[in-house]
């Protein structure tokens, strides 16, 4: 995959995050998963539940999470007792997730949103709108997953 090719998938998670409102592992998961013969609904669909930091409760963020149901897509084991393609898919899963934590600080989301402070984390069920969009470092997080994966799946 072309630079080019690469940009196109991280314009159109952009687009899919910031412009038609899915959250972050949906804009991450709905780019790329035509690479494993997945539709955008069902990447969609399988990756809803880990936006905001599994399910905006600000944990593992959203999109490093696609990053690990990407990997899975790409070379997860489905044999029972393969364990050359368990280990295989983990080192993808390790590495994206260590190019991931360098290039941004952290995994969890609450830290990447600065969220930890001295009181508890409020969990909201209000949907965000496009100001709390515009506010917070979460398309640049979408963005560097995308270019993450590609760039890791490229070498490897």
């Amino acid at each position: 995959m072309t630079q080019r090719d690469i940009e196109a998938r991280v314009h159109h998670a952009a687009e899919l995050f910031a412009e038609r409102g899915y959250n972050c592992a949906q804009a991450v998961c709905g780019a790329l998963a035509d690479l494993y013969g997945m539709d955008e609904e069902t990447a969609l669909r399988v990756s809803a539940g880990f936006g905001g930091g599994m399910g905006r409760m600000h944990l593992t963020c959203g999109a490093c999470s696609a990053m690990v149901v990407l990997a899975g897509l790409k070379n997860g084991q489905t044999e029972a007792g393969d364990n050359a393609q368990k280990m295989k898919n983990y080192a993808l899963v390790r590495r994206v997730a260590e190019d991931f934590r360098r290039e941004n600080g952290s995994l969890i989301c609450s830290e990447l949103l600065q969220l930890r402070q001295k009181q508890p984390l409020r969990i909201s069920d209000n949907a965000p709108d496009a100001e709390w969009y515009r506010s917070k470092p979460c398309l640049h997080m979408v963005a560097s997953a995308v270019r993450i994966y590609c760039n890791a799946t490229e070498e490897s």
